[in-house]
C-alpha cells in the first residue's frame, strides 16, 4: 500500500509532466507561429507570386521544416531571412528592406498620393475659378440687356 509520502511523490511528478508539456506545447505553439510568420514574409523561389506559406510544392515544406529547425535552434527570424537571402538573393523577401535604392519602392507610393491630391485640387480651384468668372459675366451680359429693356419701355412711356 501507499503511504502519503509517496502519493505526493507521484502527485508532484505527474504536475511536473503535466507543467512541462505544457510548456512545451505552448514554446511550440510559439514556435510554430513565429515560423508561419517568417514564411509568409518570404516568397518561394520556385514559384512566382506565391509566398513559402502559401506554395505547396515539397521543396517548401521541405523550407518550412527547415525554418521550424533553425527556430528551435535558436536562430532569430532576422538570421533565418538573412540565410534565405543569402542563399536565394533579395527577390526572396516579400517586401523589400528599407534600405538603399529601396526606399523608392517605400516612399513613392506616397509622394504619388500627395501629387495625385495636389493634382485634384489645383484642377477643382480652376474649375471653381472658371465657373465663377462664367457666372458673373452671364450676370453682367444679362443685366445689362435687361436694363436697356427697360429704358426702352420707360422712353415709350414718355
Amino acid at each position: 500500500m501507499l503511504n502519503r509520502n509517496s502519493l505526493l511523490a507521484i502527485g508532484f511528478l505527474f504536475l511536473l509532466v503535466a507543467v512541462s508539456t505544457g510548456a512545451a506545447q505552448a514554446q511550440g505553439g510559439d514556435l510554430e507561429k513565429e515560423a508561419r510568420e517568417i514564411a509568409k514574409s518570404l516568397n518561394c523561389p520556385v514559384c512566382q507570386g506565391l509566398t513559402l506559406y502559401e506554395c505547396p510544392l515539397q521543396v517548401c515544406e521541405d523550407w518550412r521544416n527547415l525554418i521550424r529547425q533553425k527556430l528551435s535552434a535558436g536562430e532569430t527570424r532576422e538570421e533565418i531571412i538573412q540565410y534565405f537571402v543569402d542563399q536565394y538573393g533579395e527577390q526572396v523577401l516579400n517586401a523589400p528592406r528599407p534600405q538603399g535604392f529601396n526606399w523608392l519602392v517605400w516612399i513613392l507610393p506616397f509622394l504619388a498620393l500627395g501629387a495625385g491630391g495636389i493634382w485634384v485640387a489645383l484642377i477643382l480651384r480652376n474649375l471653381v475659378k472658371r465657373r465663377q468668372e462664367a457666372a458673373e459675366s452671364t450676370t453682367e451680359a444679362g443685366l445689362e440687356e435687361y436694363l436697356q429693356q427697360v429704358e426702352k419701355e420707360l422712353e415709350g412711356w414718355k
